[in-house]
């Protein structure tokens, strides 16, 4: 029978009494359900497409005869896009393409037969291989193509950046048609050529290119241990090599200055007297030029240890040549030429109009030092001149204590600044 309690004069019947155990969840279970809950909130990814050209195709695209058309075309990570094989395919995205992490494009095709024509941004996330040529067309439409990522094709800009990450592969050409600019990260690799017409070019440290090329203007920089595997040149811009990098090429600038970093090695000239009217040029310590050096106007400086397997001219500027140097003969139009203490000059010494010539200690000479105007002459204690040391106008003539110098004219003339300066009959590296 159930009882009645009486509470405040209201009589209710009381309910029979259960007893029950409640179980509290375990630590492991509320932290497994708050990672839930953490992945609700933030959106879990979308499970990775497969798309098979022409059966299957993204949302945004439309086929247009043997074409396609794609609107904003977004791949989430690890899509795949296949293309039937020995068939010619041009993708044109109205928009950005964006292209998440592990997408793989045409993994198995060849690069000839898909041509992507982008107007707009085109983004790549890291760990994607895309075998396809990549154009961006108009202002602002730049190619982004993430780290540890591999490209096999050109990619192009007309008016647009071109970035390259980290450790990545490109496997062919980079070029821009405008002003656009192109950066190549660290420890990646470009199998083409970097070609601009106004824009920069910016080579990572540990980083491999073909030849680097800016047609009019445009600064080029190569970051240490860079390798660049053909010629660098620009118009009008200074060109900048990293420490212990190579050029498998000469370097040339109309208007704009070049330094070569310590221990870097260039297998050519360094600038053209027919094009370079103007920037000096600046060799590292124990870097090696593998040619000759000019300049129209400029200082010249070689560093210590330095080699230069050619001779050195100047229009105007100064040439200094450090100390246990090796280089070629010198010839300035109005500059001093300084050699440092302990070196080898394959050649003669000459000041066409104007500068002195200082021979350091123990240095040799196997030419002449000849100034043919106003330039005093000084050689250090214990050089050698093999030719003769003349001054045929006006400067004081110093000869240091046990220096030695020629009686008779050497055969190792003076460089004619009218032509291109000589290169040195042995190559040498370090």
């Amino acid at each position: 029978m159930l009882r009645t309690i009486s509470h405040f004069g209201t009589s209710v019947a009381a309910q029979p009494r259960i007893d029950r155990q409640v179980s509290r969840p375990s630590k492991a279970a509320w932290r497994h359900r708050l990672i839930f809950a953490l992945l609700l909130s933030a959106g879990v990814p979308a499970h990775a497409a497969s798309f098979n050209f022409p059966v299957n195709l993204p949302p945004t695209c439309s086929p247009t005869g043997l074409d396609y058309i794609c609107r904003d075309l977004i791949l989430n990570a690890g899509d795949t896009l296949t293309f039937a094989p020995s068939s010619t395919v041009n993708v044109a995205v109205l928009g950005n393409f964006t292209v998440n992490e592990g997408v793989t494009i045409n993994g198995s095709g060849s690069a000839r037969n898909l041509q992507f024509v982008v107007n707009g941004v085109t983004t790549t996330a890291s760990g994607t291989v895309v075998n396809a040529n990549i154009s961006s067309l108009g202002l602002g439409s730049v190619i982004n193509i993430g780290d540890d990522s591999r490209v096999v094709g050109n990619l192009k800009t007309d008016d647009a950046a071109i970035n390259v990450g980290d450790g990545t592969d490109i496997r062919g050409a980079l070029s821009t048609t405008a002003r656009g600019v192109i950066t190549v990260g660290k420890n990646s690799s470009v199998r083409g050529d970097l070609r601009t017409v106004t824009g920069a070019i910016n080579v990572g440290a540990y980083s491999a290119s073909g030849a680097i090329i800016s047609t009019s203007a445009g600064a080029v920089t190569t970051k240490d241990f860079s390798v660049v595997n053909g010629k660098i040149s620009t118009g009008a811009g200074a060109v900048t090599i990293g420490a212990d990098s190579t050029v498998l090429g000469s370097v040339t600038t109309s208007v704009g200055a070049i330094t070569t970093g310590a221990r870097s090695t260039v297998n050519g000239k360094l600038n053209n007297l027919d094009i370079s009217t103007a920037g000096a040029v600046t060799v590292g310590a124990a870097g090696v030029v593998n040619g000759p050096i000019a300049t129209g106007a400029g200082a010249v400086t070689v560093g210590a240890g330095g080699i230069v397997n050619g001779s050195t001219v100047t229009g105007a500027g100064a040439v200094t040549v450090g100390a246990n140097a090796e280089a070629g003969g010198v010839t300035t139009q109005d500059g001093a030429i300084t050699v440092g203490a302990d070196s080898h000059m394959a050649g003669s010494l000459c000041t066409r109009n104007s500068g002195a010539i200082t021979v350091g200690a123990r240095s040799r000479v196997d030419g002449n030092a000849i100034t043919q105007r106003a330039g005093a002459i000084t050689v250090g204690a214990n050089a050698v001149v093999v030719g003769i040391v003349r001054i045929e106008n006006a400067g004081a003539l110093t000869i240091g204590a046990s220096a030695t110098v020629g009686r008779r004219l050497s055969k190792l003339q003076c460089v004619d600044l009218a032509q291109a300066p000589a290169a040195a009959p042995v190559i040498r590296t370090r």
